[in-house]
């Protein structure tokens, strides 16, 4: 067996991905900050960057998109829309071409975190609240593109603290040689 096909069936494996899933629903629970139902600032940024970080390109995507199936469930409810799904996995991969096996420097955080901006939350999920709520893209476009200003410097800088921090940093590596 392959050393890929071992690190994706070991237990160690599974244990951190269900870790990382239920602090990502956790996280879904804190109160986003924002205008619903356009614009919304939330955390699970951080979470989807440290996952993407450990787990890798082919893990951390497929991760949440069951992690988004399962905080629509547990949420209660509301309007399920697959296309938030494929987001939630495209945002993963991204973090996880970025920052997997690689050092988390200030140039590649804010890579990382502009192709999300860019390519998700401009984007795909533009394009799916289009879909779901027939409004002409001046309606919401305008405030989405503002927010995500106003968010790409202050994610960069909170995914560069923390995985700048001594003890994140020790985690990040023990975890990393669990998983890897």
């Amino acid at each position: 067996m392959a050393k890929s096909q071992k690190r994706i069936l070991s237990a160690q494996t599974v244990t951190v991905m269900a870790v990382l899933l239920a602090l990502n629903t956790i996280v879904g629970f804190i109160p986003s900050v924002g205008i619903p139902p356009y614009v919304e600032m939330g955390f699970g940024f951080i979470v989807t960057a440290f996952a993407a970080s450990i787990l890798g390109p082919i893990l951390a995507p497929i991760l949440w998109m069951v992690g988004d199936l399962i905080s629509f469930y547990l949420q209660g409810g509301g309007y399920f829309f697959p296309g938030f799904t494929l987001s939630a996995a495209v945002a993963a991969l991204i973090y996880a071409l970025f920052l997997y096996q690689k050092p988390k420097t200030l140039k590649q955080i804010v890579l990382a975190v502009l192709f999300v901006t860019i390519i998700v939350n401009l984007g795909l999920n533009s394009l799916w609240i289009r879909i779901m709520f027939d409004r002409a893209w001046g309606v919401f476009m305008g405030v989405r593109l503002i927010k995500n200003i106003i968010s790409l410097p202050v994610n960069v800088f909170i995914l560069y603290f923390l995985f700048k921090q001594p003890t994140v940093k020790r985690l990040m590596d023990k975890v990393e040689k669990m998983v890897g």
